[in-house]
């Protein structure tokens, strides 16, 4: 139990600090008290690092000319999804049957997402 309420505030620490992004969301991260709200707030995290991420993705197809290095790339973005999913799976269920499981869930997705995003933006020229 101990474990799972340290789980929940250091999920709970990142959300609260992006407040705001969700300035105008109707329910503030800051204010989240249930685990819905805090799984509504991760949810919103991850969209924005999805969003982040698919921009840095097209901004670098944009930069790649070559065919050959077009087609890895695709290929690699394919299996970095791929390995988020079944990493994040993973997390997920090492908590099946808490309440916090989907926060570990979405944490997790959006953490490895803006992993991603930071390594596709480092590819491009400065």
């Amino acid at each position: 139990m101990l474990r799972a309420i340290a789980f929940a505030f250091a999920l709970a620490l990142p959300l609260a600090t992006a407040l705001p992004a969700y300035a105008g969301a109707a329910t503030p991260c800051a204010e989240a008290t249930s685990t819905r709200a805090l799984e509504q707030c991760a949810q919103q995290s991850l969209a924005t690092a999805d969003q982040a991420l698919n921009s840095a993705y097209r901004d670098l197809l944009g930069h790649v000319s070559e065919p050959a290095a077009n087609t890895k790339l695709v290929a690699a973005q394919r299996a970095w999804v791929a390995f988020r999913d079944a990493d994040c799976a993973a997390q997920y269920q090492l908590y099946e049957g808490g309440s916090m499981r989907n926060l570990a869930l979405l944490g997790c997705k959006q953490q490895r997402t803006e992993e991603r995003t930071r390594t596709l933006r480092n590819y491009l020229p400065n």
